[in-house]
Formats: structure tokens, sequence, C-alpha cells
């Protein structure tokens, strides 16, 4: 007997499946390397990788290497790419062992890596990150020319891939290109001194969606696109650009756990923030903060039963929700929260906009007690 959850995160692999080809489409013949960091940004990286893998993607990215080893250990075989940076000698070993490709952004880092490889006697696969305007990792302009002279030097480093990332791309497009311009500057630099990496690439969502497959030689050259959110089915188009059509991927859908008829003027919730207006129904919902869902959101957002829309009401607690309700809603009726209109009045970005924060963050924050299925 399994346990049924009253709380789903519905996963349309439909819906991954027709962004990953809009993405195909755009930029005809590259790669793409899917970053399923932070649990697919919430979405469960081993299902999302999985339906990836389905769909041509046999390249992932990571952010730390215990996320590579839980796709490792589910038997997802694809190339791999921590795109943090990894300086702990026994998590170092353990990418080797499992074959998990690590950036390399600083001349200190080179030696730690190189150091590492020649003690298992193995070779590591490396990718060069370049710092070209966002200031977090990479290796700075200023010193290409010497990271490279002595990564031209390490004899157990193999070098993959150089790349960036793009800060403002889905904000302003000579930003990104001023980007670019520093990228094959350095990429120019590393070539000088006999590093040259198998691939390179550039694109995140912001750039896949606003700049031309031709609109500059090292786009046209690059092998692989690195699109993220946008595979998730929300868009980073600025204004000017033609708008993606992209589909939700995730749609959260909760179980209505109680009704009740309530009088006028019965408080509902903590603090009896809500108060009935009137005499009325109200229904409760498998949904609260401890699933990840922002308790900013107490009484600003409606959600779908039976086709009907229903706002929420009174705070949210830890595990439970409050609806105004009606006759037509029972025990056991499904409410949709967010994802795809087919199924939900509003989406993440939606969500995000309400609590002042972007997409990503409502879909990272479901918690592991929310179950994740593929729709069907």
């Amino acid at each position: 007997m399994k346990y049924q959850s009253p709380l789903i995160a519905y996963i349309d692999s439909g819906a991954l499946e027709h962004n990953i080809n809009v993405v195909k489409q755009k930029f005809v013949g590259k790669e793409i390397i899917l970053p399923v960091k932070a649990n697919a940004y919430g979405h469960g990286s081993v299902l999302v990788s999985r339906i990836a893998q389905d769909c041509g993607v046999n390249f992932f990215a990571l952010a730390r290497i215990n996320e590579a080893l839980e796709l490792r250990n589910a038997g997802i075989c694809g190339q791999m790419l921590i795109l943090g940076a990894e300086w702990n000698p026994d998590n170092i070993r353990l990418a080797a062992e499992y074959n998990i490709g690590l950036t390399v952004s600083s001349i200190e880092h080179l030696e730690v890596l190189e150091k590492i490889a020649e003690q298992e006697n193995k070779i590591l696969p490396v990718h060069v990150k370049l710092n070209t305007g966002m200031f977090r990792l990479g290796v700075d302009y200023e010193n290409v020319e010497l990271f490279a002279k002595k990564l031209s030097a390490c004899k157990k480093l193999h070098v993959v891939s150089a790349f960036t990332h793009f800060a403002q791309s889905d904000e302003d497009i000579n930003v990104t290109l001023e980007h670019i311009k520093k990228f094959g500057e350095s990429l120019e630099i590393l070539k000088a001194n006999d590093v040259e990496p198998d691939f390179y690439h550039l694109c995140n969502s912001g750039g896949v969606e606003n700049l031309s497959n031709d609109i500059n030689k090292i786009i046209v050259d690059s092998s692989a696109v690195r699109p993220g959110m946008m595979v998730y089915g929300y868009s980073q188009v600025i204004p000017g650009c033609q708008k993606t059509e992209l589909i939700p991927v995730m749609n959260l859908c909760s179980r209505v756990v109680h009704t009740r008829s309530v009088k006028k003027g019965t408080p509902v919730g903590y603090g009896a923030t809500y108060v009935a207006a009137e005499d009325g129904k109200l229904a409760t919902l498998a949904l609260g903060y401890g699933d990840g869902f922002p308790r900013f959101l107490s009484g600003r957002f409606s959600v779908r039963i039976n086709g009907q829309d229903y706002q929420q009401c009174g705070r949210i607690s830890m595990d439970l929700t409050v609806i105004n309700a009606d006759d037509n809603i029972k025990v056991g009726d499904e409410a949709w929260i967010f994802g795809s209109p087919k199924y939900a009045k509003m989406n993440a970005e939606d969500l995000a906009e309400i609590c002042g924060t972007i997409s990503y963050e409502i879909t990272t924050s479901i918690t592991s007690r929310v179950e994740r299925c593929i729709l069907k």
C-alpha cells in the first residue's frame, strides 16, 4: 500500500518537451546543457533528467557534487558540469570517480584540482569559467593569460569547455553584447596559450530568448546553450524581443481536507486576520509554508477547484490553508494552486510578482515533502 499525498507537484512532461523544442528551434544544432540544480528548480532533478534524456538532452548542470551524485545513483549517465566552485579534496575525488566535470575559475583553484588529479592519477574534466561581468566566479580578464599558461602546463586536466554567465540578459541586450565581446577576447588569449576547450557556451535563458543565433560570431560558433528557467516554462524576454511561447512545467495541486459553514463575523486562522463578511462556507487545503508556499501570499491568491476560482483567506499556516468556498466544493476535490492556465488561475510568475521575487524562488522553494509526479 502506497502513501497518497494530499499535495502534489505535477510535472508536465509534454510541457517540458515543448520548451526544450523551443530552444532547439531557436538555436538549431546546438547542444543543450540543462541546469537541474536545486532539484531542477524544484521540479525534481531525477524525474526531469529522465524526461529530458528522452527529449535528446544528455548534458546536465548542477551547483554541487551531491546533486550530481544523486543523478548518477539514479542511473543518469549523461555528461555533468558542476557550476559552483568545489575546493574540498574528497569531493573533488568523488567527481573524478564519477566522471563529473568541475568548474575552475581561478589560478589557486586550478592548482588544487591539478594536485588532486595527479594524486589520483586520473584525468579530471574541467570547465573554465571566465568572468565577463557577473563578478561571482570566473577568471578575471586581466588574469586570463597567466591562468592559461598555468593551465596549459597541467597534464592531468582535460579542458572540456570554456563558459561565462550573463548578468543582465533578461534586462539589457547591450550589456550582454559587452559580455560576449569580453568572452571572445578571453577565448583568444586561452587559444594563444595552447588552451583549446572542446567547446564553449554562453547563453542562459535570457541569452537564448533575446539573442539571435546569428547576432554575433561568438554565439554562432558556440556549441551549446544553457537554458534554465525557460525550459521550466517561464520567459526571460526583454521589451522589443519576440515573446517565446512557453508552458509552465510544474502544476501544484492540493486536496480539500475539510469543509465547514461559518456565520458572519467568524474569525479565521492565526491572528484572526480574516473575518467572514457574511454567512458562508470555507474549505481547508493541505498547503502551507512547510511545503515551501510563501506565507506572504496570505489573502493574496486564488485557487481553482472544479473549474471555479476561489479566494484564499486568513493566514497561511505551516500545513493548512483556508479558502472561501461554496456548496460545490467537497472533501477530496483537487485544488490547483499554480501552473499552466489549463489547470490554475495563477502561475509561479504571478505569485512571484505579488511576493516581490522571481518565479525561480517560487518553484525552488517547494519542499521535499511535496510529492513530484508526472502529469498524465
